[in-house]
């Protein structure tokens, strides 16, 4: 990654809050990091360098399936893309791939929700850096 690596601007993230340690044991407490809720859902901050993914030159396009989703799904769907805007975990694109957005059932009832990446991967230049 770091030999196609385009430079960008460095923003300097805010503070975050001190995790909640009640219920940890005493002897993890200096690991306090690990138990932060907000440190988890938020994306590190932007390093002197942003990676780029190539694609091979003149591959064609694919074109994302749209996976038939349940009324349930679907309320989970707009939940999860909600709290992941709300987050910055993603944000709104203007790309034109796409790709498939369905459901797998964990052991518990609830869903986990996966993006099917394949066709892109397809004609993605693989980096064999180092």
């Amino acid at each position: 990654c770091l030999g196609s690596a385009r430079t960008r601007s460095i923003l300097k993230a805010p503070a975050l809050p001190p995790p909640d340690l009640t219920g940890v044991p005493e002897e993890y407490h200096d690991l306090q990091q690990v138990f932060s809720k907000d440190k988890a859902c938020s994306l590190p901050p932007h390093r002197s360098f942003d990676c780029a993914i190539d694609l091979f030159p003149g591959a064609p396009l694919p074109s994302s399936r749209l996976y038939n989703i349940s009324k349930p799904e679907r309320q989970c769907m707009e939940k999860y893309i909600s709290e992941s805007l709300a987050a910055g975990i993603i944000r709104p694109s203007t790309s034109p791939l796409g790709a498939g957005f369905f459901f797998v059932s964990k052991k518990d009832g609830t869903l986990r929700p996966c993006i099917d990446y394949r066709e892109l991967n397809k004609i993605t230049v693989r980096n064999k850096y180092p």
